[in-house]
């Protein structure tokens, strides 16, 4: 695992669409901010980023083969339910 991945993922076009979209779906808002960083950083997801870099793929945010739907499914809706909760996190 990398930070670098994990930042990069955060930052990536084609991959915050996809989780704008997922949102979306899942609260029926398109007016809500959303934690790049906390969402990209779910287990699994800089280690597919980096294979995927790793073989040249020119558009990984893009790609359902490197992150899958059903990954950022399960991280929105865990972010989600920190959110509800009001977790946070201490330093």
């Amino acid at each position: 695992m990398s930070y670098w991945d994990i930042a990069s993922m955060a930052r990536d076009l084609d991959l915050q669409s996809r989780i704008y979209a997922c949102v979306a779906q899942e609260t029926g808002s398109q007016d809500r901010t959303v934690d790049f960083l906390v969402i990209c950083g779910a287990p699994g997801w800089a280690e597919a980023w980096a294979s995927a870099l790793a073989s040249d793929d020119p558009l990984p945010g893009k790609d359902p083969a490197v992150i899958t739907d059903g990954m950022i499914l399960s991280s929105v809706q865990a972010w989600l339910s920190s959110e509800a909760e009001g977790d946070e996190v201490q330093a």
